[in-house]
């Protein structure tokens, strides 16, 4: 079975822009996981995030560029899309029920909902308060 990863938004955000801080971090993680075959994964919501923060901090240039990158990505299946569907948003409420006590957004939630759901165990993320859920991030 391929090794299967999750990709989170600020992840793409940061293989996708250059002036990123861990702009070379993501795109070499992501070479090395496309060399060793893993199948890359993300979500609608996640998308829909990233499009969202590129559109207001980075203009219609960058965030078309990025919707090509990822329509190109799904179309060759080089990129996995799943769909936030009723139960995985149920689920994710729930999440975020049980941890009140963390920083947990509804796009969190939902990529937790979905790594449980999917057997995925790692998340490409740069952002930390998945560790404090016990959940393994790379790099």
């Amino acid at each position: 079975m391929k090794h299967k990863i999750f990709v989170d938004t600020c992840a793409w955000l940061a293989h996708f822009l250059k002036n990123d801080i861990n702009h070379k971090i993501a795109k070499n993680f992501l070479k090395q996981e496309i060399k060793k075959n893993s199948l890359i994964c993300t979500s609608n919501y996640v998308i829909d995030e990233a499009v969202t923060r590129l559109r207001y901090d980075s203009g219609w240039s960058n965030t078309s560029k990025f919707i090509e990158f990822i329509k190109n990505s799904i179309k060759s299946n080089c990129l996995i899309e799943f769909f936030v569907d009723e139960q995985i948003e149920l689920d994710s409420f729930n999440l975020l029920k049980k941890y009140t006590d963390k920083k947990l957004s509804l796009t969190d939630a939902s990529i937790i909902a979905i790594c449980k759901k999917y057997k995925i165990h790692t998340i490409f993320t740069f952002d930390s308060d998945f560790q404090k859920l016990g959940i393994s991030i790379s790099p």
